[in-house]
């Protein structure tokens, strides 16, 4: 729990500190960049990351078929458990586990033909607006707030701290909702 909080919790921290920055002084003519994706996929791999230790997912390297272990588990796991109830990530956990942390990890993008809609990333330090939904070229079109989605991903650590530090295990915030 010190390792996970003392790397990526803190990167996560001083991700959402600089990318609110960007959406507060944001220049389109800027060279820099706004973190919509780094911020993303340090949030998604922290999931799966934090999912495959409170699954007990070290028992799979053991198993017959490791190859068919599907890695969005973990992060689908972690954020039904502790993400916030009010949280649309959570409602969106098998989309962002199985197309936008695949599509960043492996695609530098959130583009594939096969799905129905189109997946964007956006800044907005306001962390109550997480998702915009419409239609852009005539398509279905899904925008994240990519701080909204670090953030509830450290309220998720955080409630899972608590339970782990108050002796009631890794299931415990579940039951307590």
């Amino acid at each position: 729990m010190k390792t996970l909080e003392g790397i990526v919790v803190k990167d996560l921290r001083s991700l959402i500190k600089w990318a609110g920055s960007f959406d507060q002084n944001h220049n389109s003519k800027s060279d820099l960049g706004g973190l919509n994706f780094t911020l993303s996929l340090v949030a998604l791999v922290a999931c799966e990351s934090i999912g495959f230790y409170i699954t007990g997912a070290s028992r799979n390297r053991h198993s017959q078929c490791p190859d068919q272990v599907d890695p969005g588990f973990y992060m689908m796991e972690f954020m039904n458990r502790y993400f916030p109830q009010k949280s649309y990530f959570k409602k969106l956990s098998k989309v962002l586990a199985d197309f936008l942390r695949h599509a960043l990890v492996h695609g530098f993008g959130s583009t594939n033909p096969k799905v129905g809609f189109r997946v964007g990333l956006f800044i907005r330090a306001d962390s109550q607006d997480q998702i915009r939904a419409g239609t852009r070229q005539g398509k279905k079109f899904l925008a994240l707030n990519s701080i909204a989605l670090a953030e509830h991903s450290i309220s998720a650590f955080e409630r899972l701290k608590k339970s782990v530090t108050e002796g009631e295990g890794p299931g415990a915030a579940q039951k307590h909702g």
